[in-house]
């Protein structure tokens, strides 16, 4: 019998992943060969879309109670992405649990003060980047940015407080924090001891997922251009979270990303042009400060190795 080295490990540099290696940590039960991360895919985009699909099934009682008092009504919408966001956390509990044996927190999910900080680091980081990419706009004119009929009837079909509630829950009640607890958390976290192969799968997945969005395209090729959002900004999660170890700043990004381009579309009126070149100019302004942040991370890694 091989015995077992009891001696103290000296704890991980600050802002870093723990890795296990102790071999009576229990293993997950879907092993994490090339197919167990494909089934775990398909589980995340299940738990995803088929909250966002289910939600409003849930809602519809509730809706039709109060169907004629229109604040009520944007109440109950706020509610149903909070309710999206606590159902992502508790399947990805259970899934935690039982398949992967670990806690919700070693899918990322610790919230406290500094969780909260990276929260508002990442969508500072998104929000800068929107703003310069309106500058650009405004100071070449290059139609990044272009006036939407949609944005621009519901913004003036509703009072502001509401259309403030429901664009904001929506960026961090639906879309950033839920998507990230499951990419840049659960699935990221898995594979962190790999951390290459964290941040090209959980990107590439992310990334694939989108094209099944609606962002105004018409042609084959707009669809794959409309992939470098998803791809620049997704990328620019992935690394910070290896930088940092913090999913937060993941979500930050991801929430960020879309408060800034509701917030534009409020101020201005206008969202993002939906032509090809428009997305991939987008999506390069996200993979710019990825670059950096992937280099300082590796020389950092280079130089703890």
């Amino acid at each position: 019998m091989i015995g077992v080295n009891t001696a103290t490990t000296p704890a991980p540099p600050a802002g870093t992943h723990r890795i296990d290696t102790d071999p009576l940590v229990a293993q997950p039960r879907l092993p994490l060969r090339w197919w167990g991360l494909g089934i775990r895919f398909a589980v995340a985009v299940a738990m995803l879309f088929g909250l966002n699909f289910l939600s409003p099934l849930a809602f519809m009682p509730l809706y039709s109670a109060f169907e004629h008092d229109e604040g009520v009504l944007f109440l109950l919408e706020t509610v149903r992405y909070a309710f999206v966001l606590a159902a992502t956390v508790g399947l990805v509990t259970l899934w935690m649990r039982l398949i992967e044996r670990k806690r919700l927190r070693d899918a990322g999910w610790v919230v406290n003060a500094r969780a909260f900080g990276w929260l508002l680091a990442g969508g500072g980081i998104a929000g800068a980047i929107m703003a310069l990419l309106f500058a650009i706009r405004s100071v070449t004119g290059l139609p990044i940015f272009e006036s939407n009929e949609s944005f621009s009837g519901m913004i003036a079909s509703a009072p502001l407080w509401a259309v403030l509630l429901i664009l904001f829950g929506m960026a961090f009640l639906s879309q950033g924090i839920p998507e990230e607890l499951l990419f840049r958390g659960w699935l990221f976290n898995i594979v962190v001891h790999r951390p290459w192969l964290a941040f090209w799968w959980t990107t590439a997945t992310f990334t694939i997922i989108h094209l099944l969005s609606d962002g105004g395209q018409q042609y084959w090729y707009d669809y794959l251009a409309y992939l470098a959002i998803p791809f620049g900004f997704g990328a620019l999660a992935g690394s910070l979270v290896l930088l940092t170890g913090s999913m937060w700043i993941a979500a930050g990004i991801h929430s960020g990303f879309h408060a800034s381009h509701y917030s534009i579309v409020l101020l201005t009126g206008q969202a993002f042009n939906p032509a090809a070149w428009a997305n991939l100019a987008i999506g390069a302004a996200f993979l710019v400060p990825t670059v950096l942040v992937l280099l300082v991370w590796h020389r950092r890694r280079t130089r703890e190795g």
